[in-house]
């Protein structure tokens, strides 16, 4: 894996604190038996998937946890009032999240939403198929806008707080959790779900989906241009 600057292994290598990253072994073992090191921002405790090229300078792609109901008997089993639930929280540091993620709900009957830094919430709502409770999301390349056992929505710009909740519509008066079978909600790349993701059994087996951030730097462009310049910037 390449780090660019401004990002940096050690003291004076980064840019600063902020851009601090860590070499941590991984838990997973490979083939051969050789260890694995996963790179992390120590600062906003996120693992990193890809660092950027030059030609998407100003954003890198980290690891990004989903929320699931207990009737997804596959998935870890680290729940809070019922649901596996993760924040992350860029408040007060140059991060934030790319407009080019979309926050996604799957399952029959699903209902998810996001906190926004105010209290203001947003979020959308899925139905069910009448010939199936089985997870649906987009086929060939399309979006699951028509909100049947999957609905989306793009985030607004400026975000720095994922706080996502999950909960079961109520049907007649019944939580429909158990009748329609696994729900799960996610932030992620729009760009990896629709080049990557072709079969909804995929999604449920994972635990982490990819996730864009962007930054923002308080330099002038003539500093980040000789930055950019510098054959030192590069670290592997």
């Amino acid at each position: 894996m390449t780090i660019p600057y401004p990002f940096g292994i050690g003291p004076k290598c980064y840019m600063s604190h902020w851009f601090d990253i860590e070499c941590r072994r991984s838990s997973v073992a490979l083939a051969n038996n050789t260890t694995q090191f996963t790179a992390f921002i120590k600062s906003i405790k996120v693992e990193v998937v890809r660092f950027p090229d030059y030609s998407s300078y100003g954003a890198v792609t980290i690891r990004s946890p989903m929320l699931s109901t207990l009737s997804c008997p596959s998935r870890r089993r680290e729940y809070s009032n019922g649901y596996r639930y993760h924040q992350i929280n860029l408040v007060g540091s140059p991060f934030l999240f790319s407009t080019t993620n979309v926050f996604v709900a799957v399952g029959c009957n699903a209902d998810a939403s996001m906190s926004q830094e105010t209290s203001e919430q947003v979020g959308c709502k899925s139905t069910c198929k009448n010939d199936t409770t089985s997870i649906y999301i987009w086929q060939q390349n399309t979006s699951c806008s028509t909100g049947r056992n999957c609905c989306q929505f793009r985030i607004q710009p400026y975000l720095q707080v994922y706080n996502p909740s999950l909960h079961s519509i109520t049907v007649n008066g019944n939580d429909t959790q158990e009748d329609d079978g696994c729900k799960l909600a996610f932030l992620a790349s729009e760009e990896w779900l629709l080049s990557m993701v072709s079969d909804p059994s995929e999604v449920r087996q994972m635990d982490y989906v990819p996730v864009t951030l962007e930054w923002m730097l308080d330099v002038r462009a003539e500093e980040l241009d000789k930055i950019m310049r510098c054959e030192s910037a590069i670290y592997s």
